[in-house]
């Protein structure tokens, strides 16, 4: 068994933040050849994997890394494009029909 243990120094508030959100998802099965543990401290947020190999032990790191920036980014008040720079007016006019067109007032 592989084990690998990451301090990502991000602010206290992100940290805990993002436990919290990303946390839900250590808990499930997603990830079938690791297990991936969080905790937050002053200082950052704690990512400790354990891996059957060192290729489930990169995926699940990629992983957590692309999902903890995410919510770094989120907390932030940054904002994500959800739709990939590779897009066409096609595929932007056919997603935006598909969109709800309901307001809520």
């Amino acid at each position: 068994m592989n084990r690998l243990t990451v301090l990502l120094e991000i602010p206290k508030d992100a940290a805990e933040t993002c436990c919290n959100a990303v946390g839900i998802e250590a808990g499930s099965a997603a990830l079938q050849r690791a297990s991936v543990k969080l905790a937050y401290e002053d200082n950052g947020l704690l990512v400790d994997i354990s891996a059957q190999d060192l290729s489930s032990m990169r995926a699940a790191l990629n992983t957590y890394l692309r999902w903890v920036g995410m919510c770094v980014d989120l907390t932030r008040g940054k904002k994500i494009k959800w739709i990939n720079k590779y897009q066409n007016s096609f595929r932007t006019s056919w997603l935006s029909s598909r969109l709800c067109k309901t307001s809520y007032s």
